[in-house]
């Protein structure tokens, strides 16, 4: 596994954007129920926040897109 850097994070809600550092770590504001969308080079996913995640630290596995000949 390795760290992602530059992946952009968005909460839905709030519409905040944040990018990820050359780590891959990011931090954003949120609370239970927001949903986060991560991108681009990556496979759109998304990322529901958890009643365990406002407080302390959240994993996120990314997938990489597949584009040609993967």
């Amino acid at each position: 596994m390795s760290e992602v850097p530059n992946v952009t994070v968005i909460n839905i809600r709030t519409d905040e954007q944040v990018l990820t550092n050359r780590d891959g770590h990011f931090m954003i504001s949120g609370r239970q129920g927001d949903i986060l969308r991560l991108k681009p080079d990556l496979k759109e996913q998304t990322e529901k926040f958890l009643k365990e995640n406002v407080e302390s630290p959240m994993n996120v596995k990314l997938v990489r897109s597949c584009r040609i000949n993967c």
